[in-house]
């Protein structure tokens, strides 16, 4: 197992003073990053081989959520492969040892040319796996399908720009947090804050592409949240309030 410390940037932070989700999940990018690191794995020399990890995945069970300033521990684990996607696990903790946030995220392996998927089998550096790190906290949540009870339908539309992207030259996955965010009732996500942050990436987004969020409410504190391109579905996630 990997772990980095962190400091928890003020500018990482909402009108709660709590970490954004968009935030965790780029901290914990970084810290999967530097674990392949470690090993002779860095992404950029992993790039110039024409080879990428794309995140397809993540499910996040948010306990507590850090705030400015706090010191925290991100700890994680590659622990197995599910068909051509790498499962790694995360698990953040506070100084005094108290579990913060259980992630677990799925990664494909593409060819940054052809975007066309490498098999595991393909992949020929060695990739430790480790026994699960989560003890349960939180599993391959399946993102329910927009019933006829759902209420509020609304749709946004974003323009994908220079602000949106990552090296990949595609939307960043914590950019997508905060499209998925900012769809949520302001008031009532900073009053409740996140219980549960599932998303599942499907198709990637560029510069110039227009992206139609759609947000419905599953109840008083469950919203469906998806994204639609001119190359169909985007992004889809389920997120859950305390």
């Amino acid at each position: 197992m990997f772990a980095m410390p962190w400091t928890v940037n003020y500018y990482d932070c909402d009108a709660a003073n709590l970490l954004k989700i968009s935030a965790a999940m780029r901290y914990m990018q970084q810290t999967s990053s530097k674990h392949l690191e470690t090993l002779g794995i860095s992404p950029e020399n992993l790039y110039r081989q024409g080879m990428v990890f794309l995140l397809s995945k993540m499910c996040i069970k948010v306990h507590r959520m850090p705030k400015t300033a706090e010191d925290i521990v991100i700890k994680t684990a590659a622990t197995e492969t599910r068909g051509a996607r790498f499962a790694r696990e995360f698990i953040m903790i506070s100084k005094t040892g108290e579990r913060l946030v259980s992630a677990l995220s799925l990664w494909v392996l593409a060819d940054t040319k052809s975007h066309k998927i490498i098999r595991p089998r393909d992949f020929t550096y060695p990739l430790p796996f480790m026994p699960p790190i989560l003890e349960g906290a939180i599993e391959d949540v399946k993102i329910p399908k927009l019933s006829d009870n759902a209420e509020d339908t609304v749709k946004t539309s974003i323009q994908v720009r220079y602000s949106h992207m990552d090296l990949n030259r595609h939307v960043n996955n914590g950019v997508y947090a905060d499209f998925i965010c900012d769809a949520l009732p302001c008031d009532k996500l900073l009053e409740r804050g996140l219980s549960l942050f599932v998303v599942s990436f499907v198709s990637e987004a560029r510069c110039g592409d227009i992206i139609e969020v759609l947000k419905s409410s599953l109840g008083d504190t469950e919203y469906l949240v998806s994204g639609r391109h001119g190359g169909g579905v985007s992004f889809e996630s389920y997120v859950v309030l305390k």
